[in-house]
């Protein structure tokens, strides 16, 4: 089975109205394959077809093999995959030497499985082909064009300098939490950090007034479509949730500070105001609600 990658702008956590998390699908989000997704902070990809129209391919997995010289801890959930014969994040394969924790896609149901170690070399946050298999380090997979290990969003151990909003899914139900290495943008283009072309600007890590560049998702929604993950939206928009609810609809963000700015550089479509939001170290962003 492939793997898909929905990058959402939720590193697992709601901000106020805003869920940000990343999805990628391997075979596209929602469908019976391996799929990666993180909060909505965090985007989505998948791994059959790509993230395309946001979904990216994700190859075979890779990573560092053996057992982290200490266990890490985490407070909130990184997987629901059943644990049998190991624990992704900490690698805890009994051969750990000779061997790798993996997801057995072919058991039913899903779960954990000890492979033997392969010839992969790339390390983690290395550049990778998706298409390619096992050329990252065993434990490691290609998500978003990087070497990425499995991570927890409580801490983002072990990224290292990237962000655990990466939500793996595999088929409909299962999923883990991968670490992602973005660029860095700004928000309606005010500044010198841009996307590349076929990327958006969402925000990342809202506490830390981070914004980021995503591949969009294979479901890419106008504004008002609906959506799950903040790369299912374009341009500094956001996937607007209500407390609570997985589902939420694609809005411009705005400025508050600036009422006659242009949309996607801050203002809003007609009919639409411009609401205030909690978005951490964001000052003076709101998001673009209708009237009425």
């Amino acid at each position: 089975m492939g793997a898909a990658l929905k990058s959402t702008i939720t590193t697992g956590l709601l901000i106020g109205a805003i869920a940000v998390t990343s999805c990628v699908e391997v075979d596209s989000c929602g469908e019976s394959a391996e799929t990666t997704s993180s909060s909505s902070s965090s985007s989505s990809s998948s791994s059959s077809s790509g993230d395309t129209g946001g979904s990216v391919t994700t190859g075979g997995t890779g990573g560092s093999g053996g057992a982290p010289s200490e266990p890490i801890e985490c407070e909130k959930e990184y997987t629901n995959i059943v644990s049998d014969a190991c624990d992704l994040l900490n690698q805890t394969c009994p051969n750990w030497q000779n061997e790798y924790c993996d997801v057995n896609t072919s058991a039913n149901p899903i779960s954990t499985i000890c492979k033997p170690l392969h010839s992969g070399l790339l390390p983690q946050g290395a550049d990778c082909n998706p298409k390619d298999k096992d050329v990252c380090k065993a434990g490691l997979r290609c998500v978003f064009n990087k070497c990425s290990p499995y991570c927890c969003p409580s801490n983002h151990e072990p990224c290292n300098g990237g962000i655990c909003d990466v939500h793996l899914g595999f088929g409909d139900d299962d999923w883990v939490m991968m670490c992602s290495f973005p660029k860095t943008c700004n928000l309606f283009g005010d500044g010198p950090q841009y996307c590349d072309e076929g990327s958006y600007c969402h925000i990342g890590v809202a506490e830390q007034g981070l914004a980021v560049c995503d591949l969009p998702s294979n479901q890419i929604q106008e504004e008002g479509g609906p959506c799950i993950y903040r790369n299912d939206c374009k341009e500094s928009a956001h996937c607007d949730k209500k407390q609570g609810q997985a589902e939420g609809l694609c809005r411009h963000l705005c400025k508050t500070d600036d009422p006659n700015a242009e949309v996607e550089k801050g203002g809003c479509l007609p009919e639409r105001s411009c609401e205030k939001i909690n978005a951490g170290s964001f000052e003076n962003l709101g998001i673009c609600r209708p009237t009425s």
